[in-house]
């Protein structure tokens, strides 16, 4: 398990998908492998409503399968609606991280916003 922290330094630095719509960026989802757990560390839609998001997360579901991956697996914070979309899409919510905000804030001090965060996952095979 690479997060809680370790992944977001350089979230840049790590494999990635990139959308398009007409030729133009729409979107940005990048990922850590972690042995045979795929970790999802930034999705970012530009293009709101568009199925940006969707699709790029169907895409590094379908990668990771490919690779033979057991799980793929993110966390979001409890100040956006992004665990709705997530539900929505299937993923079954994991886990609640506590006072994540107080990890989190050991490497970005100036964090905040929210308290909680939640892991949700899609299992890809049995382990």
């Amino acid at each position: 398990m690479v997060t809680p922290t370790a992944a977001y330094f350089d979230p840049e630095m790590h494999d990635g998908l990139v959308a398009e719509i007409e030729g133009e960026p729409a979107g940005v989802v990048t990922y850590v492998r972690d042995d045979t757990a795929w970790e999802i560390v930034t999705v970012i839609a530009t293009v709101e409503g568009a199925g940006v998001g969707r699709a790029m997360l169907d895409q590094a579901r379908r990668l990771a399968d490919a690779a033979g991956a057991t799980r793929l697996w993110l966390i979001t914070t409890d100040d956006t609606e992004a665990a709705a979309f997530y539900q929505k899409l299937g993923m079954a919510r994991t886990r609640t991280h506590h006072d994540f905000v107080d990890v989190v804030r050991r490497v970005k001090p100036s964090t905040g916003g929210y308290r909680d965060a939640y892991e949700f996952e899609w299992r890809l095979r049995d382990a």
